[in-house]
C-alpha cells in the first residue's frame, strides 16, 4: 500500500511539473502572438502589445512567472467556466474598505 501511496504522489509531482511546462510555454507563446488559445478564443496578441511586452521586460519590469503562479495558473484553466465565471462575478462584487486602489497608494509610500 506504501508504494502505491507513493508512486501516486510521484506521478502527481510529474503532474505538476507537467503543467507548469505546458503553461510556461503557452505563455511564451502568447507573448510572440502565436497561440490560438484553445479554439475557443478570440483574443490574439496585437504586434503594439508584443512589443510593449518586450520594452517591459527588458527594463525589468515584467518577468517571467514563478514557477507555483504556472500551477496556479493550471489549475484555474482546469476549473469549468462556469466555475470560473462564478469566481470572477464574487471577486467583482467585493466591496473593500479602504478600496484596493487605496491600500495599493498606502503600501507604496
Amino acid at each position: 500500500m506504501a508504494a502505491v501511496a507513493s508512486e501516486l504522489k510521484e506521478l502527481k509531482k510529474r503532474v505538476s511539473t507537467l503543467e507548469a511546462n505546458i503553461a510556461k510555454f503557452r505563455q511564451a507563446l502568447r507573448r510572440q502572438g502565436k497561440w490560438r488559445g484553445n479554439g475557443t478564443s478570440r483574443i490574439k496578441a496585437k504586434p503594439e502589445h508584443i512589443a510593449a511586452d518586450k520594452v517591459l521586460a527588458e527594463a525589468g519590469l515584467l518577468g517571467e512567472p514563478l514557477p507555483e503562479d504556472i500551477v496556479r495558473a493550471a489549475q484555474w484553466l482546469r476549473l469549468a467556466a462556469e466555475e470560473r465565471q462564478r469566481v470572477q462575478d464574487e471577486m467583482r462584487a467585493l466591496k473593500l474598505d479602504p478600496p484596493l486602489s487605496q491600500i495599493v497608494i498606502d503600501n507604496r509610500r
